[in-house]
């Protein structure tokens, strides 16, 4: 397909880089060499008193709102992933993947977060996560704008620490929900009507393996999200210490490589302004306000004004004029989030791949199915409907054998 819009795969849904700390063991199994933690449950945290949340549509903690922060989580995990990887592998992609982040319901699953019902111990470190994303996500964008040409290798490596905490911090937050919704509803379904969204049909183990899912113990939760939270804001503050004005957009840079020719960079209404409007500048400001402490900052605050000060636009041959360019003249695809995006704000370069990501709140799911015993297949491109392959250095995609017999 010419758009391809990725729901969900076997792969690449949930997901989990580098190593765990000694209290990531599973739940069942206390490892060797854990610290001593609270024996509270991390469900038990989440207060039933707590859990009356505001009346306005769509925030009431149903078994389905629940699984729908779960939807949420995976897809944000799945962006944070492939920006670590590409961090990781050196790859051009990472704004892509930053746009992917922002513009579809990656980011959402913080609101729903800042409505979830926990005691005031939890709360406290779900929302400072929420908002310690929000901040390293824009610093990311700015950072990885275009093909990162001219980042230093500090730079990345301290790209590369940032999204590894983030990325854990998501692995938390998605195994807290699961295990709410798994102890609220594993007995609300009855076993003749286990074809929709109930604990028995949600299979983690296949992530679990690939080190993308993992279970934490009880009471393993709170302490993890701040650990990892003060890793997150050391490493903010050194990419924002000294906030220097923005990168010139790709286009200014000279006709070096050909992703330096974009739309935007020449007249581009956030090509010109000051150092002010930069984002390591917004985000410094936050962290250093004595007014309002970031700690005590609402995610939703603070991930709408990160959106004020990106715009996102993709690298493009203009007119055609470069034969070289790897860039189209124009973006082929719809992309989902172009509305939430400031027009005056400094422009963000992506490489316009495919979508790849949901907006959940869009299009949440596949139509319901005819029969219980119905399956969906899922497929994925690279290696099962196409092969990947490089010759003379450079990257080509074949059909892999019967694969139109295969679809027929």
């Amino acid at each position: 397909p010419s758009s391809p819009k990725r729901i969900g795969s076997s792969h690449g849904t949930i997901g989990r880089a580098g190593s765990g700390a000694s209290w990531t063991s599973d739940q069942d199994n206390a490892g060797p060499g854990s610290p001593p933690i609270s024996r509270v449950s991390s469900f038990a945290d989440c207060r039933k008193d707590s859990r009356k949340v505001d009346s306005s549509p769509g925030v009431s903690e149903t078994p389905m709102s629940l699984f729908h922060i779960i939807q949420q989580l995976a897809a944000a995990e799945n962006a944070l992933w492939n920006i670590l990887d590409g961090l990781k592998t050196n790859t051009t992609h990472a704004s892509f993947f930053c746009r992917e982040y922002w513009g579809c319901s990656c980011s959402q699953a913080q609101l729903s977060l800042e409505r979830l019902g926990c005691n005031e111990r939890l709360k406290r470190q779900v929302q400072q996560a929420c908002v310690l994303e929000s901040l390293s996500l824009g610093v990311a964008a700015h950072l990885c704008s275009g093909v990162m040409q001219g980042v230093s290798v500090t730079i990345r490596s301290r790209l590369r620490n940032l999204l590894y905490y983030i990325h854990e911090n998501c692995l938390v937050l998605l195994d807290l929900v699961c295990q709410r919704w798994m102890l609220e509803n594993q007995n609300n379904w009855q076993e003749a009507s286990m074809n929709g969204h109930c604990p028995e049909n949600l299979n983690l183990d296949i992530l679990i393996r690939v080190k993308r899912y993992r279970r934490l113990r009880r009471g393993e939760h709170v302490t993890a999200l701040r650990q990892h939270n003060e890793m997150i804001v050391n490493v903010v503050r050194q990419l924002c210490r000294g906030a220097a004005p923005k990168r010139p957009p790709l286009s200014s840079r000279g006709s070096g490589s050909p992703g330096d020719r974009s739309p935007g960079g020449r007249s581009g209404s956030g090509a010109g302004l000051g150092p002010q409007h930069n984002v390591l500048n917004i985000v410094n400001d936050i962290l250093t306000s004595r007014s309002i402490p970031w700690d005590r900052m609402r995610p939703s605050t603070v991930r709408s004004k990160m959106l004020q000060h990106m715009c996102f636009r993709p690298l493009l041959n203009l007119d055609g004029a470069d034969p070289d360019c790897p860039w189209p003249t124009e973006d082929p695809y719809e992309r989902y989030g172009a509305e939430q995006f400031a027009q005056d704000a400094n422009i963000i370069w992506f490489e316009p791949l495919p979508p790849m990501l949901p907006n959940l709140e869009q299009n949440p799911k596949l139509p319901p199915c005819k029969a219980p015993d119905m399956y969906t297949l899922v497929l994925d491109l690279d290696e099962t409907l196409v092969h990947y392959f490089e010759h003379d250095g450079m990257g080509n995609y074949d059909i892999r054998p019967g694969m139109h017999e295969f679809l027929e």
